[in-house]
């Protein structure tokens, strides 16, 4: 039998085998018992030195450890490794980094070298308190030092605007 060039394809049903869209994961310890796992972009400008991050290329799976992460922060991103392993049947290679060297390293070309996109603050437009009534909306009771607990009242229900948050206050047997 002699293979040639050319051919018609198969009638049959091909099994391609399984694409994976490269990801890159962030491994953040918040508090004490809180850890968080989150997706970013895959720019070298989301990487730090105080987290563990996680490079997902489909059948090489890559743990970074930065040079300030936390032990806490490495068992995370093992327990987060195991579970991508178990979805792809086990059928994964996996490798430690510690941090972003050799920065040469042939997985580290897929990162972009584009920096991280800083968040806008937002700005604070002072306190404010607002009543609800049922035909206008919201009605301005008082800004800024004049917000105060003595405007309030039990028969109504108040939106108060503060720098911690935005609250809504009602109490009384006359809310509907």
């Amino acid at each position: 039998m002699t293979i040639m060039k050319g051919g018609a394809d198969t009638g049959f049903r091909r099994v391609l085998p399984e694409q994976y869209a490269p990801r890159f994961f962030h491994i953040k310890k918040v508090n004490k018992k809180v850890i968080t796992a989150t997706q970013v972009s895959l720019k070298k400008g989301n990487y730090n030195d105080d987290d563990v991050f996680i490079l997902d290329l489909g059948k090489d799976i890559y743990q970074i450890n930065g040079t300030r992460c936390s032990h806490d922060e490495k068992f995370r991103a093992a327990q987060e490794i195991e579970k991508l392993v178990s979805t792809r049947g086990g059928r994964v290679k996996k490798h430690t980094l510690e941090g972003l060297n050799p920065p040469n390293h042939p997985a580290l070309t897929v990162l972009k070298d584009s920096p991280k996109k800083s968040k806008a603050e937002p700005v604070f437009g002072g306190k404010k308190m607002f009543k609800v009534t049922v035909g206008a909306g919201l009605e301005l009771v008082a800004e800024g030092d004049d917000v105060q607990k003595s405007r309030l009242d039990s028969g109504d229900v108040f939106v108060m605007d503060l720098e911690s948050g935005v609250f809504c206050l009602g109490w009384g047997r006359s809310i509907s």
